[in-house]
């Protein structure tokens, strides 16, 4: 028996990551008064494990917990597992669908980042992330291409009012990476397509959202451009985002300026400011200044 546990774990490789970041925050809300302080703004920890099955099969498992500092909650993160045969991977997890566009449209910035949204209120401008549980299949398709197909259910609710598929394809070969995937959810049908051009000296960002509800009258639209700059250890990012749909009043925009330096290859300082605006109101900022490391 000691035998045969010595030989599974000689086969399956694990490894321990994450990441814990302090930071000084003051925010200035578009109604009420203003707020300062200190606060865990990172913190995290992921487990991670390979298994070669042989034959060109493996199963990949990650964990991420989620952990910031005394007297906060510790909470589950994304957790997925996957097959990977020799013609295409099968995932199975329950994760956070965040936004499509802002990965690659934001070109990398080191700012706070203006997703967080919902239904046009909020503290960010482009939409937020979703729990939901996932199913995806993934090939790879040779000279950088990529195209996948995924069915989402609501979070521990089964099915859920929303559930879709979505259909995507991918290109990533330097200097271009480039994305696009369609929503055929119960109450929405979604557009994403984003890409980045990296030039060395600067990366360049760009994306857009289209979404219309089941019934409605008119198409909400999401835009991201981005720019980041590094320069020695340093890393200097613009972000700027709207979100508008006519019918329902939505007339979104945000701006998002980061500069990060570079203590160590696992250290970082981060100054970032954010402004945004929903509707007609005054205009939020945010102002963050944090030390973020990783392990």
């Amino acid at each position: 028996m000691a035998a045969v546990a010595v030989a599974g774990a000689a086969t399956a490789q694990v490894s321990v990551t994450g990441a814990l970041g302090f930071g000084w925050e003051g925010v200035s809300p578009a109604v009420g008064g203003s707020t300062t302080g200190i606060k865990v703004t990172d913190g995290n920890v992921k487990f991670s494990a390979s298994e070669d099955l042989g034959g060109g099969m493996s199963v990949l498992t990650a964990m991420d917990i989620q952990s910031r500092g005394r007297d906060t909650t510790i909470a589950g993160r994304d957790a997925s597992i996957t097959l990977v045969t020799g013609f295409g991977g099968f995932t199975l997890g329950a994760v956070e669908a965040g936004n499509g566009i802002l990965g690659l449209g934001g070109a990398g910035a080191p700012v706070i980042g203006l997703d967080g949204n919902t239904a046009g209120t909020g503290s960010g401008v482009l939409d937020g992330g979703v729990n939901v549980n996932i199913a995806k299949y993934s090939l790879p398709l040779g000279n950088g291409i990529g195209i996948s197909v995924a069915r989402t259910d609501a979070a521990n609710a089964l099915k859920g009012t929303n559930a879709g598929n979505t259909y995507g394809a991918t290109y990533s070969m330097d200097p271009i990476s480039a994305a696009f995937d369609y929503t055929d959810a119960a109450l929405a049908k979604r557009t994403r397509v984003s890409g980045s051009y990296d030039l060395g000296v600067v990366k360049l960002g760009a994306g857009y959202q289209t979404r219309k509800f089941t019934g409605a009258t008119s198409t909400n639209k999401q835009t991201v451009l981005g720019v980041s700059a590094p320069y020695g250890a340093f890393t200097f990012g613009l972000n700027y985002s709207t979100n508008k749909q006519s019918t329902a009043n939505i007339s979104n925009k945000g701006t998002d300026v980061g500069v990060s330096y570079a203590l160590s290859k696992r250290t970082n300082v981060y100054a970032q400011m954010q402004s945004v605006t929903i509707g007609t109101g005054d205009a939020s900022k945010t102002t963050r200044v944090k030390m973020v490391t990783s392990f």
